[in-house]
Formats: C-alpha cells, structure tokens, sequence
C-alpha cells in the first residue's frame, strides 16, 4: 500500500470514529431530556425556575446519590459555574376539600431541578447522570433572568457578625416563633392538617413576622420526611412543599430542622421507631453509634443532599439546623467530641453541595447545659439557646445573652426555643401574653436583636390571638441600623421621678437564676451578687437556679453570697420548687454570720412550692444561702426592703448606634415596668403604674435628633419632639405609663 493510500485510510477511520463519538454523544444527550415546568419568560433574581428531567433508568432507591446521582450544571451571566442537585418526586395533588386535607398521587415518580438565579442576564446549563451504566448528559439548555426586589438569602453580617442580612446587605432582624408541626399528631390532628398554616402565614403577615421554624421529623408530625432507611416520605415532602411556599408568599424565613433529640433516646417511643434502628431496617443497635457509623453518616447526607435539592433554591430557608436539643440525646456528654466531630463533617458536606450557602446550625436544651466543644464549633453559623420555666422573662433573656460566652465565637446567638413553663397547663393562665411580650422586646436590647422564639405556637399564640403582639414590635424596629457596625449601649446616669414621692413603700426583688447546668461550670461555683438601690443586680448572668449540696456532686457546690443594703427593716426569702430525690437537702440562710434558718426539705414536703424566710433589719448586710445537704435544689429569692417606691422601679433598655445615617435610628428603649411579670399579672396582683420622670443618659454621639415615644401595645407613636444631645448627654422627660413604653432617637 502506498503512503498516500495508507494516510487516506487512516483518515477515514479517525472519521468514522468522530462520527460513532458524535452518534454516541448525540445518542446519550438524547437520553436525558429537560422540560420546563415554570416559564422561562418568568424567569426573575431569586424566583424559582422548576424543570423535569426524563432519562431512562429504575433504582430500588432513588433517594441514594450512591446509585444515581444527578446534577444540573449551570454557568452564571458573570462566567461563574454552579452545581445545582436534582431530586426524585412523586407529584402529589395537595388541596383542602371542606374542612379536610385531601393528598393524591397523581402520577408515577419523576426527577426535578429548582433553581433560584441569583444573577440577570443569560443562563446556560446541562444536566448530568450518574449511576451503573456510567454517565449520560443533557442538551445544553438557556434561560435569560430578569431583575427583581428580592434582597436575596439570609446571612451573618460581615459588619455586625453577631446579627444577619439579606445578600442586599438589609439588615434581617428575626422576628417570630416556632411553626414546627400542624396541631396535635397522626392519630388526633385537626382535619386540616397542613392547611392550618395558611391561617396562621396569614397572621404573621399581617404583624410584620419574618421567622419560623419548622420540625422535619419525628414520625408523628405530618411533615415528617422519615421513611425507610435512606428514603424519604414523599406525602411529608409535598406538605413541606406547600409551607415554604406559603412561607415566601408571606416573606417568613424557616429555619429548617432536619432531626430531633427524641429518636435518640432509648427510654422514649421514638427511638422504637428511628428508621436508623437496625431492628427497622437501618445500621445502629444503640443510638450513640449515630456519630461515627459509615452507613448512618452516609444516610444522612443523602438526607442532606435531598433537602439542600428540594428547598435549596428557596431564600425562605434561613438555615439548616442539623438537631433539636442534640445534648438531650443519650450519653451526649460522654459523646460531645464525636457529636462535634459529626457535625463539622455535614456542615462541611451541606457548603459541599448547597450553591446558596444557607446558614448552618444546631440546637442545644438549656435544662442540661450548654455543649461546649459543640458550641464553639466555627463550622456552625450561629449558636442558640433553648430555655423554659422562668418567671420573668426580660432577667432570662438579659442574663442569659450576656452569659453568652466570647469564647463561641464572633457570631449570632439566638434563643430558638422559650417559655415560661414546659408544661402549658401554667402558660395557659397568661391569657395575654405578658411574657411573651416581655421577651420579646427584651430580645431587641442584645447583641444579637432577635426575638425568642416561643414554643407553643398553636395551643397558646394562636388559642388567644396573640399575634398582634409582634406588630408593634416589628414596626417600631423599622430604620434601626442594627447589621452596619456593633451598637453600644448609652449609661444610665440617673432616673428620678418628677416629682419625689414621699413615705416611699418597699417593693418586692425577685432575683432568679438563669443557669441549669449539670457539670462543672461557673454557675455551679460560689457566687456572688449585689444589690444596688435602684433592684440592678450585679453578677445575676452566672446565678444558677440550682442550690447543691456538698456531697453529690462536691465540685458543683455552689454556696450564695449576697451583699445588700436594706432601706427599710424587711424580709430575704428562699423559695424551693423542687429538690432531687436523694437524700433531704438542708438549707441554710446565713445574715452577717448568724444562721437564721436551718431547714431539712424532701422531695415529699414540696406538693408546691414553699418559701423559707428570715427579718432583715435596716442597713448594710452579707446574706449567705448553703445547701449543706447531699443534692440540689432548685431556688428563687425574694427581697422586700433594699427597693423603694422612691425612685422607678423600672428596667432600662437601650442600644446606640453611632453609625446611624439621616432618617435612621440613633438610639432605641424600651422602659419595662419591673412589677409586670406574668406570674404576678395571673395571681391578679396590683401593678402600679409608673409615673412620669427623668431619664438621664450619657455616652450619646452629639447631634439633632427627633425622639418618639411608642405605645408598645398599638405601634403607634405617642409623641415626637425635637431633642440635642450635647456633650453626649440627654435628658429625657419620660411620660406616665403603666406596663412598659419604648422611645427611638431618629437621626435628622
């Protein structure tokens, strides 16, 4: 053969070979086809485009990425390239029919991509397959986005790391509770299921809310995504479906979480039903070996994966909690490194795979304490706390925040669960919400300006029509600059009535504490408070509102100290709520190194709670209380005679924002009458109004400003005058009100 017939040859067969490449190409790409579900002349910065995607293919699980993966791959208008993954759906047809849920199938499974763009201009993408038969592509497709309002996802402040923004760099402040689950469970829920959250988007609406919070497990909750091992339940995906789109109709932002404490532990139900449990069909025998199986980490990323594919795209989602509660999980102590270690992997899996980088989070409970490796874990976007039982809400909320220790990091701290008692039979007496709105407005004057998220949203808010307790909150917060630099707070160099009252009367101090911690910690050390004259209480962050004893646990004993001053001759009391089961507790109440009291109390004597008290004579005095029996107790006190109706007895809240443009706040309050706690309110005791006088701040940035004063319950201004603040100080005329009043510096 010649050379020039050699190279003729050689060409055709490289040219049959591009044409058999070019064949199979054209061949794979036609195996996998991309319909628009939504319109693409719709297309909008953060409005979601939906798709189907067709391929020829059965798997025994089409949640498992392990077996089929599948993934759109878009390049941006700005050339940057996203991965985006795709889910698997069975399309349920969701409507309320009378007074009932109704929820059918509607055809057989397909496979779906949402994608939120968060650019305008020109999008191109393709999607891939991946499984046994190897890899097989799409068509590439296009799209072109227009400009929106849309301020985009939540996320921390890079100028205020301890608050959030959208990508617009507005500040976001949370303002909301928990929506968890529909009422009731599977067995003995309201007709409606699901569709009770129209009602109750509705009411946030309406009251400026932008926060929730919803429950994707356990099996009882009808939006439950529990399924077998490494499935997951499609009727509960199609209720979270029609949620998040209420949700971003209504402008309310969810955190989203994905498990509960509840399945790990042996001694409840729920653990029966884990689908993890190997006796239903998944990898662990006990629940610790949740933190370190292959196969149950596995699983759960393909959970994770499945969340970030369907609810992704949605700038609803204000973050993914990976646990409620994880330290109430059993033996979380013993575990804390594997469970930390557990949780920086997925959050490293989560910034893996989720184009949007939704915030990440866990949940610990107050009553056992604070996880600290896991708090500090930078991996997590912010910390929360969960707290329950307390009889005055705005002392929890203060002390607690400023407990909150440094060493977790520069971030957001948010209470994402409270009430005044775990059990509701107690709350359901406050029929109007005092401690809700407490603190709620407690919950602006921190660092992190968020209200905490009450629990009970559908027995309780909704029972009584509370939502218009956050109306006037979210107006009043309006202009306030808080995510553009740290605020600071002004100092309260006097507050004087008007006019001085004469034979002034004493006024009860309750003084509880705010810590329940079950190891060694600063609360579970001796402490030390003073009380000043005006009921401010030095050290009350750090107080436990556990008394133990010397034996039990020696080195959490935590002996009271309390320096006072008795204006006039009165009492000091002990009240105790509960005691453990061991052996009697002894308490001791010491004045001036006398013991005054020596009492043995039992689990048997506390049917309710009893108060123990001694006479304290006028002047200065050191009460000590000592538990010098075997175990704890769980205490509250009370002083009559260091406060007097001589000067307001008033909570002073506020924060300065030295930052503030024209038209924006400069500074903010709120006056909290301190008698109006909810426990007093229910036992229908007198609440004095507070009479009018003179709040004198300083450390205030000089200038002109307009002041309003706020009716809290209506979100009206009062009143507005024209104020200078010189040499940084002001002196502000407070009118008379009875519960509480807030007032906002606007900068001219």
């Amino acid at each position: 053969m010649s050379a020039y017939s050699l190279k003729q040859s050689q060409s055709v067969r490289t040219l049959i070979l591009l044409l058999l490449l070019a064949v199979s190409h054209s061949t794979m790409a036609a195996d996998v086809s991309v319909s628009t579900i939504s319109k693409h002349s719709d297309a909008a910065v953060f409005k979601m485009v939906e798709w189907q995607i067709d391929f020829d293919g059965d798997y025994d699980n089409p949640f498992d990425s392990d077996l089929v993966k599948v993934d759109a791959h878009f390049q941006t208008p700005s050339g940057k390239r996203v991965v985006m993954p795709a889910f698997y759906l069975q399309p349920y047809d969701l409507k309320l029919v009378g007074e009932n849920e109704k929820l059918k199938l509607q055809d057989k499974g397909q496979w779906r991509l949402r994608f939120s763009p968060r650019e305008t201009g020109s999008y191109t993408f393709h999607i891939t397959v991946k499984d046994q038969q190897g890899q097989r592509q799409s068509q590439t497709q296009t799209f072109h986005v227009k400009s929106s309002d849309h301020p985009g996802v939540i996320r921390v402040s890079k100028q205020n790391p301890k608050t959030f923004v959208y990508d617009n760099n507005e500040p976001y402040i949370p303002i909301g509770l928990n929506l968890c689950t529909p009422p009731g469970s599977r067995k003995d829920g309201p007709p409606q299921r699901v569709f009770v959250y129209d009602q109750w988007f509705k009411s946030m609406n309406q009251n400026g809310m932008n926060f929730g919070r919803l429950w994707l497990a356990p099996v009882f909750n009808w939006l439950s995504l529990w399924d077998k091992p490494g499935r997951i339940d499609q009727e509960g995906a199609a209720r979270v479906d029609y949620v998040m789109q209420l949700a971003q109709e209504n402008n309310v932002a969810m955190m989203m979480c994905i498990d509960v404490h509840l399945h790990l532990q042996t001694k409840r139900y729920f653990w029966k039903t884990n689908p993890m449990k190997r006796s239903n069909g998944g990898p662990i025998t006990w629940p610790t070996q949740m933190w370190e199986n292959e196969e149950a980490i596995r699983l759960f990323k393909n959970r994770l994966r499945y969340l970030v594919a369907r609810w992704g795209y949605s700038p609803s989602v204000f973050a993914w909690e990976l646990w409620n509660e994880v330290n109430l999980s059993d033996q979380s102590q013993k575990f804390e490194k594997q469970i930390t270690d557990w949780h920086a992997l997925m959050a490293d899996y989560i910034r893996e795979i989720d184009p949007y980088q939704h915030m990440i989070t866990t949940s610990t409970a107050h009553a056992k304490g604070p996880m600290h490796m896991l708090d500090s874990l930078d991996k997590l976007d912010f910390v929360q706390t969960h707290f329950y039982g307390n009889t005055n809400s705005v002392n929890f909320v203060r002390n607690l925040s400023a407990w909150h220790p440094t060493a977790y990091g520069n971030r957001p701290h948010i209470f994402g669960e409270f009430g005044p008692s775990p059990k509701i039979e107690k709350m359901d007496l406050d029929t109007k919400g005092v401690n809700v709105k407490n603190a709620i407005w407690a919950g602006m004057f921190v660092e992190s300006p968020a209200t905490p998220m009450l629990w009970w949203w559908s027995g309780y808010i909704d029972k009584n029509n509370l939502w218009e307790l956050y109306g006037p909150l979210s107006a009043f917060m309006k202009i306030v600059p808080v995510a553009a630099a740290p605020h600071t707070n002004p100092n309260v160099r006097s507050h004087q009535w008007t006019k001085p009252v004469t034979n002034p009367k004493a006024i009860p101090l309750n003084i509880d504490g705010s810590r329940t911690l079950w190891e060694n910690a600063r609360p579970n050390q001796p402490t030390t408070l003073t009380v000043n004259a005006d009921g401010s209480v030095e050290g009350a962050e750090i107080l436990s509102e556990m008394l133990h004893g010397q034996k039990a646990h020696p080195k959490w004993h935590n002996p009271l100290t309390i320096d006072v001053e008795y204006q006039q001759a009165g009492t000091f009391s002990v009240i105790v709520t509960q005691v453990s089961k061991a052996d009697p507790i002894v308490l001791n109440i010491i004045v001036d190194g006398k013991n005054e009291l020596e009492e043995s109390i039992t689990r048997d004597q506390l049917t309710a709670p009893q108060t123990y008290q001694v006479n304290i004579p006028k002047g200065k005095h050191q009460i000590q209380v000592i538990n010098t029996g075997r175990d704890w107790a769980q205490v509250s006190y009370q002083l009559t005679g260091p406060v007097l109706t001589d000067q307001p007895f008033v909570d002073v809240m506020a924060n300065t924002y030295p930052h503030a443009k024209s038209g924006q706040a400069a500074m903010i309050g709120w006056l909290h009458n301190r008698q109006w706690i909810w426990t007093d309110v229910v036992d229908g005791k007198t609440i004095d109004g507070i009479a009018p006088s003179i709040l004198h701040l300083d450390q205030l940035v000089d200038g002109n400003f307009d002041l309003q004063w706020w009716d809290t319950t209506t979100g009206k201004i009062q009143a507005t005058h024209s104020v200078t603040v010189q040499n940084g100080q002001l002196k502000l005329d407070v009118p008379a009100f009875k519960t509480d009043i807030a007032f906002k510096l606007v900068t001219r």
